[in-house]
C-alpha cells in the first residue's frame, strides 16, 4: 500500500514541480486532472446508455462469425432466456414462445436492418 502511496505523491510532486501546473483548492488535484475527469464526465453524459438488446445484437455479432453453429443456438436460446425473464407481462404481451423467436431472429447478425416475418412482427 505504500508503494502506491509513493507512486501518487511522485505524481502530485512532478505536476507541481516538472510541469509547474497550479492545482485546484476544493479538491487539492493538478488541474490537468480536474480538466481529465471534467472530459470524461462530458463524454459519459453524451453517450447513451446501451440498451439490453443492442447488448445482445452486439455480444453475438462479435462471436457469431467464429462460432459453431450449435454454440451459436446455444448462445441464442441463453440470451433469449435471460431476456424472457425481464419482460414485464400485461395485457397484450405475446406468448413467450413467440417473444423467444422474436428475439432470437432479431439478434441473428444477417437479419440487421431486416423486417421481421410477418409471424414474428407482433412480437418483434
Amino acid at each position: 500500500m505504500s508503494a502506491l502511496a509513493e507512486s501518487r505523491r511522485s505524481e502530485l510532486w512532478q505536476a507541481m514541480n516538472r510541469r509547474g501546473e497550479a492545482f485546484e483548492i476544493e479538491s487539492g488535484l493538478p488541474e490537468s486532472e480536474v480538466r481529465a475527469a471534467a472530459e470524461a464526465a462530458e463524454t459519459a453524459d453524451a453517450e447513451p446508455p446501451l440498451r439490453w438488446f443492442e447488448f445482445c445484437r452486439k455480444y453475438v455479432a462479435g462471436r457469431w462469425r467464429t462460432a459453431a453453429a450449435k454454440t451459436r443456438e446455444g448462445m441464442a436460446d441463453g440470451l433469449a432466456a435471460v431476456t424472457l425473464a425481464m419482460v414485464k407481462r400485461g395485457d397484450g404481451t405475446p406468448e413467450d414462445e413467440s417473444l423467444r423467436l422474436a428475439f432470437r431472429w432479431g439478434i441473428v447478425p444477417a437479419n440487421e436492418g431486416e423486417d421481421p416475418p410477418a409471424e414474428l412482427k407482433a412480437a418483434y
